[in-house]
């Protein structure tokens, strides 16, 4: 029997959260209908503005086909992530956390990464290494610029599932903070062209997760040291500067 060998959670960091949503409610309203395996994926007909058919491969959900307008030009539609959850879910209801759709970081409260497992440590590198290759310079003609945005957004999302399903400890932090630097030197350095913010806005979202976690976990304080001496492209570094030099007056009075 074929199986995907996709997640909801690889899907989400791929397309946008309307495109989520609309394919959640065609899902969630039984309108992916006559869901079959084949060789390949897994077909079927999806009932929208008229009744669509649609093929996903197993591999990766945007690979495949739909005749709807966005389909017949190559770009992935609702209908063919409906018929992906479909694989996933294979008609039993989605719950609450699977349908929710993040765009910010926040650490999660039952994390199931620990850095410090010899056999997770290696899968975390990896995953973090995937996501850095769609995070590099830009070189290509401007008629790809926004493919190469796409491409960021997805590097970044990709990184957000990672980082925040880690379990919460100094090392953890310090990996997390060093993970920011090594964005700030592709920003400033590495000819990332990003002009919708969208890096520096993952930064941003990480370091206030950061700052505001702090205050119930007290002890990972001690890890913003490594940034007294860093000078980052927007001065991000200076929050966590602050409550580590708060924390450090506040111990010695």
């Amino acid at each position: 029997m074929i199986t995907p060998l996709y997640s909801l959670d690889e899907i989400k960091i791929s397309i946008d959260k309307n495109t989520w949503f609309r394919a959640v409610k065609l899902y969630r309203e039984n309108r992916v209908k006559n869901f079959k395996t084949q060789d390949f994926g897994f077909t079927a007909l999806v009932q929208g503005t008229y009744l669509y058919t649609v093929s996903v491969n197993h591999k990766n959900f945007d690979v495949g086909y739909c005749d709807c307008y966005l389909g017949q030009r190559d770009i992935l539609c609702k209908h063919m992530i409906a018929v992906a959850i479909y694989s996933l879910k294979q008609g039993k209801s989605l719950t609450k956390e699977e349908e929710q759709f993040t765009d910010h970081f926040e650490f999660a409260l039952h994390p199931n990464l620990d850095i410090n497992n010899p056999e997770q440590f290696l899968i975390l590198k990896s995953q973090v290494r995937t996501a850095f290759k769609y995070i590099r310079a830009y070189t290509g003609p401007s008629r790809i610029w926004s493919q190469y945005q796409d491409n960021l957004a997805k590097g970044c999302a990709k990184l957000r599932l990672v980082l925040s399903n880690l379990s919460l400890n100094l090392k953890t932090v310090h990996f997390i903070l060093n993970i920011l630097l090594r964005l700030d030197k592709k920003l400033s350095y590495g000819g990332v062209d990003d002009s919708n913010g969208i890096v520096g806005g993952f930064i941003e979202q990480v370091v206030s997760a950061l700052s505001d976690i702090s205050s119930s976990h007290r002890e990972i304080i001690q890890a913003f040291k490594k940034l007294l001496n860093q000078r980052t492209n927007f001065g991000w570094e200076k929050q966590l500067v602050n409550i580590y030099n708060e924390h450090k007056h506040k111990n010695e009075a």
